[in-house]
C-alpha cells in the first residue's frame, strides 16, 4: 500500500487518456490488463499455496528459515506487481467513463459479447458450470468495486466529498 501511494495517478490518468487516439487503444489496454489480472490470480494462488506447504511442522521435513523469508519476499513483490496491474485498470476505467465518445459502454459491451460468445455454444457439466458462474460473480464484484472506485474519485476531484464529518 505505501508503494502505490507513490504512484502519480494524475501522470497515469493522461498517459493513458494520450493513448486512447482510438477506441480500439483502450480495449487492447483494458483487455491486457484483464489478461494479466487473471495470469497474476493463478501465479498468486499458487504462490500463496507453496507458502503453506512451507510452514509444515517441526520433525516434518520443515525448510530452513531462508525459505520462508524467501517465500515471503516473493508474495509481496507478487502483491505488489498485481497491485499495480488493478491500479492502472482502474484508471483505464475512469478514462473510458470521462472520455466524450460513450468508451464505457462500448468497452464493456464489447467485452461481455466475446465472453458469452465464449460460453454460450459449449456444453457444461454441473461443476464447470458452477466454476464459470463463480468467477462471472467474482468478475462483476470486481467490476463493482473499480467503479465505486472511480466515482468516489470523480466525486472528490469535483469537490463534492470533503474530509469535514456531516452531521447526519
Amino acid at each position: 500500500l505505501l508503494l502505490l501511494n507513490r504512484v502519480d495517478i494524475s501522470y497515469l490518468y493522461h498517459y493513458i487518456r494520450g493513448q486512447m487516439s482510438s477506441y480500439i487503444k483502450l480495449y487492447v489496454i483494458y483487455n491486457v490488463l484483464e489478461v494479466f489480472d487473471k495470469l497474476c490470480c493463478s501465479l498468486g494462488q499458487d504462490i500463496l499455496n507453496s507458502m503453506s506447504s512451507w510452514g509444515a511442522p517441526p520433525g516434518t521435513n520443515a525448510q530452513p528459515w531462508y525459505w520462508s523469508c524467501l517465500a515471503a519476499l516473493v508474495a509481496t513483490a507478487y502483491t505488489t506487481m498485481h497491485s499495480y496491474i488493478l491500479l492502472v485498470q482502474v484508471v483505464t476505467l475512469n478514462v473510458a467513463i470521462n472520455s466524450q465518445n460513450n468508451s464505457l459502454i462500448t468497452l464493456l459491451v464489447a467485452n461481455n459479447f466475446t465472453e458469452l460468445k465464449g460460453h454460450v455454444f459449449k456444453k457444461f457439466d454441473e461443476g464447470t458450470l458452477l466454476q464459470v458462474l463463480c468467477a462471472d460473480m467474482v468478475e462483476r464484484f470486481q467490476m463493482f468495486v473499480f467503479l465505486l472506485l472511480v466515482t468516489i474519485q470523480n466525486w472528490a476531484k469535483d469537490g463534492r466529498v470533503s474530509n469535514q464529518r456531516s452531521s447526519w
